[in-house]
């Protein structure tokens, strides 16, 4: 399975992907939906192929059009800010990284369930930055944060997701 998805992931890729996004009628909704879909892919293939600028450029470009699409405040934009949080972190810029996963937690809301697995990955990044950045205390208190959001999650029978995180 390895070396099939690293076959997958290959400049041919990104190549089939920009061709796909070309043929794309934007005038439609579901015009931009696919394309950001096809963003998304391609933003994937980047950062598996460790190219994360070429990686955060097709995640801005996906967030503008879901944003426009869904509005800038749409919780299901927490997950593209935790990519590019990501990205950031891959590139050891620590203060993007930061302020990406702080625009992830400002759409989510910790009394809901349904958001605590994103709680639990957003403050686990978080807690990431400051480990790498020698800042233990801190980085303790989101580890922290993050447990108790794991434990809301797992309450949900949803602990496999927690595992593959985890991995």
């Amino acid at each position: 399975i390895q070396r099939l998805f690293e076959n997958l992931l290959t400049d041919d890729t990104q190549k089939y992907l920009e061709n796909q996004m070309k043929e794309l009628d934007l005038s439609t909704v579901e015009g931009k939906q696919k394309k950001a879909d096809l963003l998304h892919l391609q933003a994937l293939t980047a950062t598996y192929q460790m190219k994360p600028s070429l990686a955060l450029g097709a995640y801005y470009t996906e967030l503008d059009i879901r944003a426009s699409l869904l509005g800038s405040d749409h919780p299901s934009l927490a997950e593209l800010y935790l990519s590019i949080g990501q990205t950031y972190l891959q590139l050891l810029n620590f203060e993007s990284a930061i302020e990406s996963y702080t625009l992830a937690l400002s759409l989510l809301d910790e009394k809901e369930e349904k958001d605590a697995f994103a709680l639990y990955r957003t403050y686990l990044a978080i807690s990431e930055v400051h480990l790498r950045k020698a800042k233990y205390r801190k980085a303790l208190q989101y580890a922290e944060k993050a447990q108790y959001f794991l434990g809301l999650d797992e309450k949900n029978e949803q602990p496999e997701r927690a595992l593959i995180a985890l991995n």
